[in-house]
């Protein structure tokens, strides 16, 4: 059975057995979680940052229904790094398809004002109204990277954000509502974007910002869209509040509202 775990403000959630519907482990929501500074904290609550159930390699395919199984390279994925407005980090994305399995790599810097590097999927039509959120099973290297999304409604410019931590070298899931992503547009919240549709959902990311430099590797084995109608959902510790959020995370940036 697989089963996700999320820090205060988001959600953990066990896959319901289908051929014993009944057979649903009890989660500990109660488990510590490693202290960070009050911003870091910030930041993560507003995004949806998502702790993650550390598991051994087993090539299980997760919850819900596949997206990405990358047994094909289509639809294809492509990097769009910091050197559009100036600097020099770069990025290298394969999909392996004998071992099923993208791999997203490269070098962060922050030279020229620059400090991004990121993926994203070809712009298709997913037909995601029926699903609550997204679940993916990573292995990456102690970064914190944003998993992010863009919809036909609100065009590339605008990307529905979540974070989530990985531990170097270790196999984790990830399960993000959509209902906690946040619309944002060169890392600054667009309110009047909205909640994100599922239903115009067409392009699927990742990237690494937030001034973490240097080299970076991350594998993804998989991206499923869930249901939370078939998997048991708790809810965590009540996130802070929204305007204490964005006064802590965007002290330096400004919120598009008009």
């Amino acid at each position: 059975m697989d089963r996700f775990t999320s820090q205060p403000g988001a959600k953990s959630v066990s896959e319901d057995n289908i051929n014993d519907p009944g057979n649903k482990a009890p989660l500990d929501m109660n488990r510590p979680h490693t202290s960070e500074s009050k911003i870091k904290k910030d930041i993560s609550a507003e995004l949806g940052i998502s702790s993650i159930q550390k598991e051994s390699r087993s090539h299980t395919r997760g919850p819900g229904t596949p997206l990405f199984n990358f047994s094909s390279p289509d639809p294809a994925w492509y990097t769009v790094n910091d050197n559009v407005m100036g600097g020099v980090s770069h990025s290298l994305v394969v999909v392996d398809t004998e071992l099923q399995r993208l791999s997203f790599s490269g070098d962060v810097s922050l030279e020229n004002n620059g400090g991004f590097a990121s993926t994203r999927s070809q712009w298709t039509n997913y037909n995601l109204g029926a699903f609550d959120g997204i679940a993916l099973r990573v292995r990456g290297d102690g970064n914190t990277y944003r998993f992010r999304i863009r919809t036909e409604e609100t065009g590339s410019g605008i990307a529905y954000t979540s974070l989530f931590t990985t531990e170097a070298d270790i196999w984790q899931e990830v399960y993000i509502p959509f209902s906690e992503m946040v619309p944002l547009h060169r890392g600054f919240v667009v309110n009047i974007a909205g909640s994100l549709n599922p239903e115009s959902i067409r392009s699927f990311g990742l990237m690494l910002a937030d001034k973490q430099e240097g080299d970076f590797s991350l594998d993804v084995d998989w991206i499923n869209a869930v249901a939370e109608s078939k998997v048991e959902i708790k809810h965590a510790a009540n996130t802070a509040d929204k305007e204490q959020i964005l006064d802590s995370a965007f002290v330096d940036g400004w919120l598009i509202t008009t």
